[in-house]
C-alpha cells in the first residue's frame, strides 16, 4: 500500500507516472483501467462506478467488495485521481492480477 502525497503538485506527478499519457487524456486512460479494475472486483459481489456533479465540478466514487465480502468505497474529484488512489490502496497481489488481466 503506497502513501499519496497531499501537496496538489506532487500528487500530479504520481497521476503522470501512472497514466502515461499527455494530461488531456488521464481521465480516458483511467476509466479504461478502472473499467478493467471493475471487472475484476465484480467477481467478489457488486462493483460500481459513479459521478455527481455540483456546477461545473465533478465528484467520483467506485465501490465495491473485497474477496472477504467487506464493502469498500473511495472518491476523488477526477477519474485519474481515483485510479491513482485505488492503485496506491492495493496489495502487490491485487497489483500482479490486474496487471496479468490488462490484455
Amino acid at each position: 500500500m503506497e502513501t499519496l502525497p497531499d501537496d496538489p503538485e506532487a500528487l500530479e506527478a504520481q497521476i503522470a507516472r501512472q497514466l502515461p499519457v499527455i494530461s488531456s487524456q488521464w481521465d480516458s486512460l483511467a476509466a479504461v483501467m478502472l473499467a478493467r479494475w471493475l471487472r475484476l472486483a465484480g467477481a467478489h459481489g457488486p462493483a460500481g462506478l459513479e459521478v455527481r456533479r455540483r456546477g461545473p465540478r465533478e465528484h467520483w466514487t467506485v465501490h465495491w467488495q473485497t474477496p472477504t465480502h467487506r464493502a469498500q468505497t473511495l472518491d476523488a474529484p477526477t477519474l485519474a485521481e481515483l485510479y491513482v488512489r485505488l492503485w496506491a490502496g492495493l496489495s502487490e497481489a491485487e497489483r500482479r492480477r490486474l496487471r496479468d488481466h490488462a490484455g
